[in-house]
């Protein structure tokens, strides 16, 4: 089956047919793991196809991939604002879900960064609540030890 997908894929750029969402949906409709597979390889044989991104873009949103389902949204508006238009009322959710996914991911990195801080410090007797930083009057800022 793969092998029918990637020709399926090569006779598509190749004539410049547009059946490839189609064709993708439906040998991977119960499978969204391969049907993403195959969306980013339609994409990567042809980046100005826009129904792969769309169809890419929904299922993202259905798995609650917010941060890869907005940067497909924006693929579509900045290839063909016109095809958007049935998935506007996405743009304000998939802004906010994303923007909530990349604090909750910088959150974890902090976190992860601190405990490895506190381990490193907790040989010296020291964490990293010891250190506070006060912002310079001339810009930057100056660190302090405290304990």
């Amino acid at each position: 089956m793969k092998k029918n997908i990637i020709k399926l894929l090569h006779f598509i750029q190749k004539e410049n047919i547009t059946l490839i969402s189609f064709k993708i949906f439906k040998i991977t409709k119960n499978n969204e793991d391969k049907a993403l597979e195959d969306y980013t390889k339609s994409i990567n044989f042809n980046n100005k196809y826009i129904k792969s991104y769309i169809n890419r873009m929904l299922i993202y949103h259905k798995r609650e991939e917010w941060i890869e389902a907005l940067d497909d949204f924006n693929k579509i508006k900045e290839l063909d604002p016109k095809y958007i238009n049935d998935y506007r009322h996405l743009e304000a959710e998939l802004n906010y879900k994303a923007e909530i996914k990349k604090k909750q991911m910088t959150d974890e990195v902090v976190g992860k960064l601190k405990d490895l801080g506190n381990s490193f410090l907790g040989l010296f007797g020291m964490n990293l609540n010891n250190f506070k930083m006060n912002p310079n009057p001339a810009g930057g800022y100056s660190i302090s030890i405290e304990k």
